[in-house]
């Protein structure tokens, strides 16, 4: 089969939100993605499909009934040029204070300004790699955005589908006159338990951090770092087993250059497996209580590195001058789980509690 039969990007509209979204397909392996670039080019469906299983739905999707903008509360939105929360929304740089708009009762800026915006399609179609589609987002384009974050740029995204594997490419540079400070992160809703019949707390993570940055009541880091606790150690896979997390990861191990984060789930035999580089030196997770999803969020910097980095430079704040660029990727991944891997059951679980 032709990469040109093989890989499709099909226009087709959302039946959850009635807008103009993007199919990737390949046909050979039976997957699929759809991006919304409307909904600030959010991957809100990724499909998997393995031998012996059938199709598995990785991200979690958007319900019937969401609204438009409740829209990045699913899929994988992406979260530019600051994600997670800004403190109160203010952020001072060169010299100057600026000022976001609160979209959080507390008064804080949450996910950047993208997210929540239209983007441009550049390209959808096969390639030589997979069913791909490009999207772009340029600040000129919105006032609203510059009036916030007063810093030239354009940001592309490309997906890239193949087999039961997702690779999310980005790429930001600076088109302004001046430096500009910057932080990219996704934000992944997977779906578990990934199979019928399983549960959450069953279902195992693992994050591979050595430290953690502690945070305020409000979950904004205060400076300082500590050794990973028990209870948030997640080096080797451990069930979640009514475990809320919430926490920013720092200090990352790596295989080669690759940081691994995995969701294993033990009735279906699945497992997501999330890689990034070194680009990416932070980690969020997130694992509310009250969904059935957990969510490994790469960032280039820690929450509210604007901020911090007034003092202190272990923050990861990306400054890029003058037509310089910053390029990352993130990849996800959906296998069958050997049954020769060691991981702690639940029986273990109160080893680490």
């Amino acid at each position: 089969m032709s990469n040109t039969s093989r890989y499709k990007a099909i226009v087709v509209k959302d039946p959850v939100f009635h807008t103009e979204a993007f199919l990737l397909q390949d046909r050979s392996a039976g997957s699929s993605a759809l991006v919304i670039p409307r909904l600030g080019n959010n991957l809100m469906s990724f499909v998997a499909n393995l031998p012996h299983v059938g199709q598995v739905e990785v991200i979690l999707g958007a319900p019937a009934g969401t609204t438009a903008d409740n829209a990045w509360r699913w899929g994988n939105p992406i979260l530019f040029p600051f994600p997670n929360r800004v403190r109160a929304g203010r952020y001072t740089f060169a010299g100057q204070q600026h000022q976001l708009d609160a979209n959080m009762p507390e008064g804080h800026h949450l996910h950047g300004l993208v997210c929540y915006r239209p983007w441009r399609v550049d390209e959808a179609g096969p390639t030589s790699r997979g069913a791909a589609i490009r999207s772009s987002f340029t600040a000129s384009d919105h006032p609203e955005v510059l009036r916030q974050y007063p810093f030239p740029f354009f940001l592309t995204v490309n997906y890239v589908l193949a087999g039961n594997r997702l690779l999310c490419e980005a790429e930001v540079g600076n088109t302004g006159e001046g430096p500009l400070p910057l932080g990219f992160g996704l934000h992944p809703y997977v779906r578990l338990p990934l199979g019928p019949g399983g549960n959450r707390d069953d279902c195992l993570i693992s994050a591979p951090a050595n430290q953690v940055w502690r945070l305020d009541d409000e979950k904004l880091p205060t400076g300082d770092k500590e050794l990973v606790p028990a209870g948030l150690d997640f080096r080797q896979p451990r069930p979640l087993d009514g475990i809320y997390l919430d926490h920013s990861y720092t200090d990352l191990r790596r295989e080669g250059e690759q940081a691994i984060c995995r969701l294993i789930d033990p009735l279906s035999g699945l497992e997501v497996v999330e890689q990034f580089g070194p680009e990416f030196p932070e980690l969020v997770v997130l694992a509310p209580a009250d969904r059935s999803t957990v969510s490994f969020e790469p960032y280039t910097c820690v929450t509210d590195a604007i901020n911090l980095a007034m003092d202190r430079s272990d923050t990861g704040l990306v400054i890029l001058q003058p037509g310089a660029k910053w390029r990352g990727s993130v990849s996800v991944a959906v296998t069958r789980r050997s049954t020769t891997e060691s991981v702690l059951q639940p029986k273990d679980r109160g080893v680490l509690s």
